[in-house]
This record gives structure tokens, sequence and C-alpha cells, in this order.
């Protein structure tokens, strides 16, 4: 198709927008610390479209759930992994994609009380 980036384009883009942004972050000063937020839901429910839209904010720091600093073969890392992501953070939110670990979503914001989650659904006609 004309018109469309190759994969590898669409990750250097990428690349470039999210360190033009960690530059932003670093400039200014954080609003106080950090706090995670996950964004859940079942498999094709629009989370990744969610994602993209957090990504794009300057509150916001996005790992998906292929990012290996956060996540190992798509499950979550341990909580003191997490927490060091969070901590290190010049945002509002570090948002986490934890789609293999949706049943765990209760444990994970008990462990932090200032954490918060997003559901995403799809409705079935969709």
């Amino acid at each position: 198709m004309p018109g469309t980036l190759s994969a590898g384009a669409r990750y250097a883009a990428r690349r470039a927008v999210r360190a033009r942004k960690r530059l932003a972050q670093w400039m200014r000063s954080p609003a106080g610390p950090a706090a995670p937020l996950y964004v859940a839901g079942c498999q094709r429910s629009g989370t990744t479209m969610v994602l993209d839209v957090l990504e794009r904010s300057p509150d916001t720091w996005v790992y998906q759930e292929q990012d290996r600093r956060a996540f190992r073969r798509w499950r979550l890392r341990p909580r003191p992994v997490r927490g060091r992501l969070v901590a290190r953070a010049r945002c509002r939110w570090v948002v986490f994609k934890p789609l293999q670990d949706s049943q765990w979503l209760d444990t994970l914001l008990a462990e932090d009380a200032r954490s918060r989650a997003i559901w995403v659904f799809r409705s079935y006609e969709d």
C-alpha cells in the first residue's frame, strides 16, 4: 500500500517521539511522585488503542507488554522491579498493560494506595 510506513520506520518514529517526551519530562519538575496505572482487559478489547492515546500525554510513561524492562514473557516483573520504574519516572502516571496478569489486578492495586486501573471492554457487537 503506497504511503504506509514499514515496521522499522514505525518503530524508529515511535522511538523518536519517546525520546522527545523523555527529554521534556526530564526538563520539567514532576508534580509529585509517580503512581502506577494498569490498563487491562481481554485480548482484542482495545487496550493497545488506549495505550497509544496515553502515550501522547506528557503526564504518562507507558510500558507495553513486550517491554522487557517491565515484563518478562508478557508477564509483569516482580513488585521491586516495577517499583524502581515508577520511582524514577518524572511524570504523574507510569502505565503498565498486564493482560497476562489481569486476574491479579486487585492484588496489584492493593500494593500501592496511589495505583489505579482502567478495564477496557468492547461490546460483542463491535
